[in-house]
């Protein structure tokens, strides 16, 4: 990989020692700016599991370049449905992390779900 890619991209670290590389600007959307300065290279969360973290990346990855999608949208909905697919321990720390960190439409998702019991994995 090249040096300016390498810099394009930052290391996440999870409370299990879970590596995972991101790119910066995923990075920024839970972040902020104020804290990913380029000599930044690595984010260790001591609290948050890999499960978890990969949930939270994956969050960052699909809304990047948007601020809120429309949930009108049929392959909308269908991510949404498999990406809140967990169990209750693993969306209660989704949102926890999610308020930690101000994602406030995850924070909101994951308690709504919460709260409903709308989640297959519950059983």
């Amino acid at each position: 990989m090249t040096e300016k890619r390498l810099k394009e991209r930052i290391q996440m670290m999870s409370s299990e020692g879970e590596r995972i590389i991101v790119d910066r600007k995923v990075a920024k959307r839970f972040v902020g700016e104020s804290r990913m300065g380029n000599e930044i290279e690595h984010l260790y969360f001591e609290n948050v599991r890999s499960i978890v973290l990969r949930k939270l990346i994956l969050w960052s990855y699909y809304h990047r370049d948007d601020p809120q999608p429309e949930l009108s949208d049929t392959q909308v909905k269908q991510w949404y449905t498999q990406f809140f697919d967990e169990d209750q321990e693993i969306l209660l720390e989704l949102a926890e992390i999610a308020d930690t960190l101000e994602i406030k439409r995850l924070s909101h998702i994951a308690r709504q779900r919460l709260l409903d019991g709308t989640t297959p994995k519950n059983n």
